[in-house]
């Protein structure tokens, strides 16, 4: 037993003997960067805003797979971009979002993103105004096609191609280069069958 607790009280003294020499960097605080106005306006982008909301994790994923990363984050816009929330993603049929992400498909990803976004800085506000005095507004995506802007009651609705309809649920969140609308429907035409 005497053994036993001598080999322990030795055991226990070689771990707690440590090396009290510290590096000279020990202690101190990195050197803080200060953020170039680049910097700024990329922390401030659309890009990170819907990396930043919750409900666009799918949306930021799929913006990063299509290559959009660089002109969203550095692009000074004005971007509208109406982003389809992680639910209006799973609502679309398996087969017809894992053709979407398929490498052989990176293209076609590519527009289906374009068509969400919108040259020009629309907040719901003047979305609002502009529909009540038109009675829709019509607006052109990078991707060469047109959405319509309308109201439902109080909401706004989106359409889209092939007459997909998607209501703005949370809008306006603002970044330096535009704006983010979140979408419950992903405006994407539906399959003809043939």
């Amino acid at each position: 037993m005497y053994k036993i607790v001598c080999s322990f009280a030795l055991v226990m003294f070689l771990f707690s003997c440590k090396n009290d020499t510290k590096s000279p960097e020990a202690g101190v605080a990195p050197e803080k960067k200060e953020l170039t106005e680049s910097d700024k306006r990329q922390v401030n982008s659309v890009m990170t805003k819907t990396m930043m909301t919750g409900d666009l994790s799918k949306f930021s994923s799929i913006l990063v797979t299509a290559e959009m990363v660089e002109k969203l984050s550095k692009g000074k816009g004005p971007y509208t971009v109406f982003a389809p929330s992680n639910g209006a993603w799973d609502n679309l049929p398996e087969e017809d979002f894992n053709a979407l992400l398929s490498q052989d498909n990176r293209a076609a990803l590519k527009e289906v993103i374009n068509n969400h976004i919108v040259d020009e800085n629309m907040d719901s506000a003047t979305l609002v105004q502009t529909i009540k005095k038109k009675g829709s507004y019509r607006m052109k995506t990078l991707g060469g096609i047109e959405l319509k802007a309308s109201m439902q009651g109080d909401s706004i609705m989106i359409t889209g191609p092939g007459g997909v309809v998607s209501a703005v649920g949370n809008s306006d969140i603002m970044a330096g280069n535009g704006v983010v609308h979140v979408l419950d429907k992903v405006l994407l035409a539906p399959k003809q069958d043939n």
